[in-house]
């Protein structure tokens, strides 16, 4: 009976769409991978920058010929060039640079929530696939061999639809089938 009404062909109608769902999340994941490698390396960047004294002058001896010292002060002491993308490049001092690579490492772990975020839905959407894409698994009418699906409609004052959501029926555990069994609909 399942075969009469379609559902046999929804793994075939619906493993397109669980393929693709598979190779974005790996492609995200990758993403994720290199992201982290990225944030890893600038934390390490910002650590080293900020051991950098901040004073841009120092006071030194220098010795000026085979008999001479001097008492100097040295000026741009930590001063180092940057790069700030598209192959620009800018002097500044590593306390300046430190900030920029603090800047860069927020930038980066808001986007590693934005990719977790992004897995997080696919990997739902996937499993949701599965689940319907496996009708043994769902809840069938014993009439029509169909599955049960929950529809919700959201209604305006005037009874009017706004809104709709639905979503299929799972199994649910034997407990509670038990327990659904002894309850009367009215």
């Amino acid at each position: 009976m399942a075969a009469a009404n379609g559902i046999s062909d929804v793994p075939d109608f619906f493993s397109p769409y669980a393929d693709q769902l598979r190779s974005s999340i790996e492609a995200l994941r990758r993403h994720l991978s290199q992201v982290e490698n990225d944030e890893i390396q600038y934390k390490a960047l910002q650590d080293t920058l900020q051991t950098y004294p901040r004073s841009l002058t120092r006071t030194a001896v220098v010795r000026v010929g085979p008999r001479a010292i001097v008492r100097a002060q040295v000026n741009h002491t930590n001063e180092i060039y940057t790069s700030i993308g598209d192959g620009y490049v800018v002097q500044q001092s590593a306390f300046s640079a430190a900030e920029m690579a603090g800047r860069k490492l927020e930038f980066l772990q808001n986007g590693k929530k934005q990719i977790e975020t992004q897995i997080e839905d696919l990997e739902r959407k996937l499993s949701q696939i599965e689940v319907i894409s496996q009708p043994d698994q769902l809840v069938l009418d014993e009439e029509s061999g169909l599955p049960f699906m929950e529809i919700r409609e959201e209604l305006d004052e005037d009874g009017n639809v706004i809104g709709m959501s639905r979503c299929l029926m799972l199994p649910c555990s034997d407990d509670l089938r038990a327990i659904m069994a002894n309850v009367q609909l009215l």
